[in-house]
């Protein structure tokens, strides 16, 4: 059971999601306090959550999940030219100060995951806000590098929000 201060965490963040235009809904998570997903009006779903190791933190992420299609036109390149293309992805989301995982690490990738913190200490309207569009231009800059360098369409692939959690603990 939450307790009243992960309660008012969730509800004062949910209001200030639902404040903005967003979509508010909640995801069942064992592994959470509470996991909310807030999707805005271009349909991007980030999930918003307070993990049960980690009280005193919220993540928000999102991510982008390969196709088939993808991975298979993926496979075609060749391997140094991928490699090159996804160390460079990795460079770029460095260099412009975005957490993010591959999944698996190794090899080709099967998602992308773009992610953030804020702590207690440092969540109000305004930190969530940025922190919210700051993660949500991560997924977009790797959706639109993707679609850029290996000529897949924007929304060929899928955000794995779709496909159950984007972020778990």
């Amino acid at each position: 059971m939450a307790s009243n201060s992960t309660e008012e965490m969730k509800q004062k963040v949910q209001n200030w999601l639902m404040e903005e235009g967003l979509t508010v809904g909640n995801q069942n998570d064992p592994t959470a306090r509470f996991h909310l997903v807030a999707t805005n009006q271009a349909g991007l779903g980030l999930d918003i959550v307070n993990p049960t190791a980690r009280q005193d933190q919220l993540v928000i992420a999102g991510g982008y999940q390969f196709q088939a299609e993808q991975t298979r036109r993926l496979l075609e390149i060749r391997e140094r030219a991928r490699d090159d293309f996804f160390w460079d992805l990795r460079f770029s989301l460095l260099l412009a100060d975005y957490q993010f995982q591959f999944h698996p690490q190794q090899g080709l990738p099967e998602r992308i995951l773009v992610l953030d913190m804020i702590w207690n200490d440092g969540l109000t309207k305004n930190n969530l806000m940025k922190t919210y569009n700051h993660v949500s231009n991560g997924v977009l800059f790797v959706i639109w590098k993707l679609g850029k360098e290996l000529g897949f369409p924007a929304q060929s692939g899928r955000q794995t929000r779709e496909s159950g959690p984007t972020y778990t603990a």
